[in-house]
Protein backbone atom coordinates (compact mmCIF):
# COMPACT_ATOMS: atom_id res chain seq x y z
CA UNK A 1 0.00 0.00 0.00
CA UNK A 2 1.57 3.44 -1.05
CA UNK A 3 1.90 6.53 2.05
CA UNK A 4 -0.54 8.09 0.19
CA UNK A 5 -3.15 5.81 0.42
CA UNK A 6 -2.32 5.03 4.22
CA UNK A 7 -2.55 8.76 4.75
CA UNK A 8 -6.21 8.83 3.24
CA UNK A 9 -7.29 5.96 5.26
CA UNK A 10 -5.82 7.60 8.57
CA UNK A 11 -7.28 11.06 7.64
CA UNK A 12 -10.93 9.73 7.14
CA UNK A 13 -10.45 7.45 10.21
CA UNK A 14 -9.28 10.62 11.93
CA UNK A 15 -11.94 13.14 10.41
CA UNK A 16 -14.72 10.52 11.90
CA UNK A 17 -14.04 9.84 15.25
CA UNK A 18 -12.32 13.58 15.85
CA UNK A 19 -10.62 12.72 19.04
CA UNK A 20 -12.98 9.90 20.27
CA UNK A 21 -11.40 6.32 20.49
CA UNK A 22 -12.70 3.15 18.89
CA UNK A 23 -13.53 0.13 21.30
CA UNK A 24 -12.66 -2.43 18.03
CA UNK A 25 -11.45 -1.99 14.38
CA UNK A 26 -11.39 -4.37 12.21
CA UNK A 27 -9.22 -4.86 8.84
CA UNK A 28 -10.76 -7.20 5.84
CA UNK A 29 -7.46 -8.64 4.16
CA UNK A 30 -4.57 -6.72 6.37
CA UNK A 31 -1.31 -6.23 4.71
CA UNK A 32 2.70 -6.06 6.65
CA UNK A 33 1.39 -1.81 6.62
CA UNK A 34 -1.52 -2.83 7.75
CA UNK A 35 -4.10 0.09 8.48
CA UNK A 36 -4.51 -1.04 12.05
CA UNK A 37 -1.79 1.07 12.77
CA UNK A 38 -3.27 4.29 12.15
CA UNK A 39 -2.63 6.40 15.54
CA UNK A 40 -6.38 6.47 16.29
CA UNK A 41 -6.71 2.64 16.90
CA UNK A 42 -3.52 2.72 19.24
CA UNK A 43 -6.13 1.98 22.68
CA UNK A 44 -8.60 -0.22 20.48
CA UNK A 45 -8.91 -4.07 19.97
CA UNK A 46 -7.69 -4.37 16.74
CA UNK A 47 -8.73 -7.33 14.62
CA UNK A 48 -6.47 -8.53 11.04
CA UNK A 49 -8.58 -10.93 8.86
CA UNK A 50 -6.89 -12.99 6.63
CA UNK A 51 -8.15 -15.63 4.19
CA UNK A 52 -4.77 -17.52 5.03
CA UNK A 53 -2.18 -17.20 7.76
CA UNK A 54 0.66 -15.01 6.97
CA UNK A 55 3.88 -16.82 7.58
CA UNK A 56 5.75 -13.67 8.59
CA UNK A 57 4.21 -10.93 10.66
CA UNK A 58 5.42 -7.07 10.18
CA UNK A 59 5.72 -5.98 14.37
CA UNK A 60 2.79 -3.65 13.54
CA UNK A 61 0.51 -7.09 13.08
CA UNK A 62 2.08 -8.57 15.65
CA UNK A 63 0.06 -5.79 17.61
CA UNK A 64 -3.09 -7.33 16.55
CA UNK A 65 -5.48 -10.21 16.98
CA UNK A 66 -4.97 -12.74 13.83
CA UNK A 67 -8.19 -14.27 12.48
CA UNK A 68 -8.45 -16.76 9.42
CA UNK A 69 -11.55 -16.62 7.64
CA UNK A 70 -13.80 -15.68 4.99
CA UNK A 71 -15.48 -12.00 4.50
CA UNK A 72 -18.20 -14.33 3.03
CA UNK A 73 -19.05 -15.33 6.57
CA UNK A 74 -17.36 -13.63 9.55
CA UNK A 75 -17.23 -15.01 13.01
CA UNK A 76 -17.92 -12.60 14.46
CA UNK A 77 -20.99 -11.36 16.72
CA UNK A 78 -22.72 -8.59 15.23
CA UNK A 79 -22.30 -5.07 15.81
CA UNK A 80 -18.94 -6.30 17.30
CA UNK A 81 -16.70 -3.06 15.49
CA UNK A 82 -16.70 0.51 15.51
CA UNK A 83 -14.17 0.58 12.35
CA UNK A 84 -14.33 -1.78 9.38
CA UNK A 85 -11.41 -0.97 7.22
CA UNK A 86 -10.78 -2.57 3.71
CA UNK A 87 -7.69 -1.51 1.03
CA UNK A 88 -7.92 -3.23 -2.29
CA UNK A 89 -9.62 -6.71 -1.24
CA UNK A 90 -13.17 -6.70 -2.16
CA UNK A 91 -12.43 -6.16 -5.93
CA UNK A 92 -10.58 -9.81 -5.50
CA UNK A 93 -14.11 -11.54 -3.72
CA UNK A 94 -15.96 -13.39 -6.15
CA UNK A 95 -19.15 -13.17 -3.57
CA UNK A 96 -18.12 -9.64 -2.28
CA UNK A 97 -21.77 -8.57 -1.86
CA UNK A 98 -22.03 -10.94 0.95
CA UNK A 99 -18.66 -9.89 2.34
CA UNK A 100 -20.51 -6.34 2.29
CA UNK A 101 -23.14 -7.69 4.00
CA UNK A 102 -20.86 -9.59 6.92
CA UNK A 103 -19.14 -6.04 7.59
CA UNK A 104 -22.48 -4.07 8.20
CA UNK A 105 -23.53 -6.74 10.02
CA UNK A 106 -20.19 -6.68 12.44
CA UNK A 107 -20.60 -2.87 12.02
CA UNK A 108 -22.32 -0.86 15.08
CA UNK A 109 -24.96 1.75 14.59
CA UNK A 110 -22.84 4.72 13.66
CA UNK A 111 -20.11 2.82 12.93
CA UNK A 112 -17.95 3.54 9.72
CA UNK A 113 -16.67 1.13 7.04
CA UNK A 114 -14.02 2.73 4.88
CA UNK A 115 -13.00 1.01 1.64
CA UNK A 116 -11.28 1.57 -1.10
CA UNK A 117 -10.54 -0.53 -4.76
CA UNK A 118 -7.43 -1.67 -6.41
CA UNK A 119 -7.25 1.70 -8.36
CA UNK A 120 -7.15 3.35 -4.37
CA UNK A 121 -10.63 5.61 -4.78
CA UNK A 122 -11.37 5.32 -1.15
CA UNK A 123 -15.22 5.26 -0.21
CA UNK A 124 -16.50 6.04 3.15
CA UNK A 125 -19.64 4.37 4.24
CA UNK A 126 -21.69 5.05 7.40
CA UNK A 127 -25.01 4.45 9.22
CA UNK A 128 -26.42 6.69 6.89
CA UNK A 129 -25.84 3.90 4.24
CA UNK A 130 -26.51 1.06 6.35
CA UNK A 131 -30.02 2.00 5.96
CA UNK A 132 -30.29 2.60 2.30
CA UNK A 133 -27.84 -0.76 2.23
CA UNK A 134 -30.88 -2.87 4.21
CA UNK A 135 -33.55 -1.52 1.77
CA UNK A 136 -32.21 -2.87 -1.43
Amino acid sequence: MSPKVFEAFAKIVASFYKGRLPDAALEVGASAQTLLSISDFEKSRKVALNAQKIKKLSSELQKCEQVIGNSNSLEFADREFNCVLSSSVLEHDKYFWKSVEEIYRVLISGGIFVVDDISNRLYEYDAYFQASWNSL
